[in-house]
């Protein structure tokens, strides 16, 4: 599994964010379409399959620009 990913889906369940196991495959499947170069694809790509909620959301975005 990615690294990078891994710590990403370790910081947001620390930030609240409800990450399941389909949630984190989804998202490396993800990554593995889009890829890291592209910072803008990279955040839109996850923000359609890990947060859930509005509040889920602005944990995410928050959490996405302290990481990448």
């Amino acid at each position: 599994m990615d690294k990078l990913l891994t710590n990403f889906i370790r910081a947001l369940r620390n930030a609240e964010v409800r990450v399941s196991t389909s949630d984190t495959l989804d998202a490396m499947h993800a990554v593995e379409l889009v890829g890291y170069r592209d910072r803008a694809l990279l955040k839109n790509s996850l923000s359609l399959v890990l947060p859930k909620t509005a509040a889920e959301k602005a944990a995410f975005d928050v959490c996405f620009e302290k990481f990448f």
